[in-house]
This record gives structure tokens, sequence and C-alpha cells, in this order.
């Protein structure tokens, strides 16, 4: 049962880190209206405390989907990472305000239907 939370926590860590690099991104965004150079997006955006935690929380989850690695085959480890992609989409339509279209639903959907099919049978 352990090693189910080693990729369960790789998702959420993934899913929160996404979100919190955006919510800090975002802000970059809102203070700076006029068009910003990559570079300068960077710049900003590495003072910002938010991006700063979403990373960490992106390293975390890299370091539990590695340790998922010892105990499960490593298409069944990656496949389940997909998760994070899912639960990006929704949590960010939830928490960020940002549109779920019927589209992105379509594609999760797609997303889960692939990763039940590729871990069916698989032990999981």
């Amino acid at each position: 049962m352990m090693q189910t939370w080693w990729i369960i926590g790789a998702v959420l860590a993934m899913m929160l880190g996404n979100l919190i690099v955006r919510a800090g991104m975002v802000g970059v965004q809102m203070a700076h209206t006029n068009r910003l150079s990559t570079l300068q997006v960077l710049r900003y955006g590495i003072r910002r405390w938010q991006v700063w935690l979403g990373m960490l929380l992106l390293f975390v989850g890299i370091v539990a989907w590695i340790s998922s690695v010892v105990w499960w085959r490593l298409e069944l480890s990656y496949t389940l990472l997909g998760l994070s992609y899912v639960a990006t989409i929704v949590f960010a339509w939830w928490f960020v305000g940002e549109t779920l279209t019927l589209e992105k639903m379509f594609g999760a959907i797609i997303i889960v239907v692939g990763i039940l099919l590729i871990i069916r049978g698989s032990g999981f």
C-alpha cells in the first residue's frame, strides 16, 4: 500500500506545483500589462514566492515519482502520472478560475480512459 502513496503524492505535488506557479505568474501578468520579453517575464517571475513554492512542489513530485518507479513498472508509474494533467485541468478551473471548455473535458476523459486501458490487468 505504501507504494501507491508515492504515485498519489507525485500526482498531488505536481498538480499543486503547477497551480501555484500559475498563480505566481498571473501576478506577474497583472502587474505588467505591457508586453514583456521572455527574459523579463522570467526575471519578474523568479522574484515571486509562489513561483518558488510551486517549483519546490514540482521537485517533490518528481522525487515521489522516481520513488514510485522502485515498486511499479515504468509504464504503469508514468501512465498514472498522467492523472496530474486531469487533476490540474479540474483544479485550475475550480480554484484559479480558468475556463473549463467542452474540449478540455473531452480531452480529460480521453486521458482517463487511456490510463484505465493501460493499467487494466496490471495489478494496480
